[in-house]
């Protein structure tokens, strides 16, 4: 049984500023990634035309081993990874809302007959790719490999907030899903990977943002 009605769990590290911290006097948030992420070497990259970028994990990867000029157009597929590549100094020419379908949408306009390098983990499910083929030939370079965990330590919270498909099935590898707990999912794809896993009911913020699930947990809690 679930003793804090409180506790609210995300499967992310945050950064200092997140807005969850805002919650912090009302509910007490437990932040944790179930992930551990490990370069994949490589020594050279195939020319481009784009290069894009699905996570901030394959931005800092990328970066970790290649530091030669590329004349390349940047994308970003989330607003977060757009943001760390302009730290880098770059000009992004495109960034993405997080969401494969309106992500593809907009990108399709700019990169139709172009080729596309995608920078992606070893596990990705390669959402964007699937939602381009025929539009633009896809490159593809793994610069790092994500794998759950095998020990953590997450005490028993009323709400769950889950930011990838892999961190979901991280967690219930360890455990049950519980019915009195609430469960929100960055996206679709998350969510339907939480259903696979045995959740009844799951929720989607309007956006695939922290301010969004801000939102939820708001209204969930009455705040």
């Amino acid at each position: 049984m679930i003793k804090s009605k409180r506790k609210v769990f995300i499967s992310r590290d945050l950064k200092p500023g997140s807005p969850l911290f805002d919650l912090a006097g009302h509910l007490e948030i437990i932040a944790e990634s179930l992930l551990k992420f490990t370069p994949v070497p490589f020594s050279e990259i195939p020319n481009a035309d784009w290069i894009f970028f699905y996570s901030q994990q394959g931005v800092k990867h990328f970066f970790d081993q290649w530091d030669q000029q590329i004349g390349s157009n940047w994308a970003a597929f989330g607003p977060k990874t757009g943001e760390m590549l302009k730290k880098k100094g770059l000009k992004v020419q495109f960034t993405g809302d997080g969401v494969a379908a309106s992500t593809a949408a907009g990108f399709k306009l700019l990169c139709r007959n172009q080729k596309v390098l995608f920078i992606r983990a070893a596990h990705s499910r390669k959402s964007l790719q699937t939602e381009l083929e025929g539009t633009c030939e896809i490159l593809d370079l793994v610069v790092y490999d994500n794998q759950p965990r095998e020990e953590f330590s997450i005490p028993e919270c009323n709400t769950l907030i889950f930011t990838s498909p892999m961190n979901a099935k991280s967690y219930f590898q360890v455990r049950q899903p519980d019915p009195q707990q609430k469960i929100i999912a960055i996206g679709d794809t998350t969510r339907q990977a939480l259903l696979d896993l045995g959740a009844k009911e799951v929720t989607i913020p309007g956006e695939p943002t922290e301010k969004a699930i801000v939102q939820l947990l708001v209204d969930q809690f009455s705040l």
